[in-house]
């Protein structure tokens, strides 16, 4: 079992830290951890994913934003930061309202997958960079010429194999 607390000069360390108005400070799992200090240790951004959806035609860009932010504000894990603090690392995890939600929408000329490919190592830099400051978590729409739209979900491997609070449950469903 995870211990859910964190030391009070440790909470006070990440919320002076933050920009952005903190809900909680809680411990990193193991893994959350090593994955964290492994990428803050790496010259490349290493652990950063990209996950390539190919939306149908029709499919309401308005709507599908709404849904991603309800649900990444219903998630604690989709609004985390990470810090490190003297000896170990933490989940800093931002207030709903403080609108850390990372949404982009491009238009590319030529084919969509190409820009997506071209972007990726601009993305992974800026969630290694943010990550302290800003969920590693990014949402971009892109539009091509021939109509066709992609979204692609960049999310750093601790907030997929993390979880802020074993109590942090929603879906996409929900909203859709």
């Amino acid at each position: 079992a995870v211990n859910w607390e964190v030391e009070d000069r440790v909470k006070q360390q990440a919320i002076a830290h933050c920009r952005h108005h903190v809900e909680s400070v809680l411990p990193c799992l193991p893994l959350q951890e090593g994955l964290v200090a492994s990428t803050l240790n790496s010259p490349d951004p290493i652990y950063v994913n990209h996950f390539v959806t190919i939306l149908e035609k029709g499919t309401d860009a308005d709507q599908l934003k709404s849904a991603i932010q309800k649900t990444v504000y219903a998630n604690g894990i989709l609004g985390t930061c990470f810090f490190t603090a003297e000896d170990s690392i933490v989940q800093v995890v931002l207030a709903p309202e403080c609108e850390s939600f990372q949404w982009r929408t491009v238009d590319v000329e030529g084919h969509g997958v190409s820009a997506i490919h071209s972007d990726m190592p601009t993305i992974e830099r800026d969630v290694v960079t943010n990550i302290s400051q800003l969920p590693p978590v990014r949402f971009t729409l892109y539009r091509d010429l021939s109509g066709s739209r992609y979204l692609c979900w960049t999310l750093h491997h601790a907030v997929y194999d993390g979880e802020c609070h074993p109590t942090s449950h929603a879906t996409f469903l929900t909203w859709l």
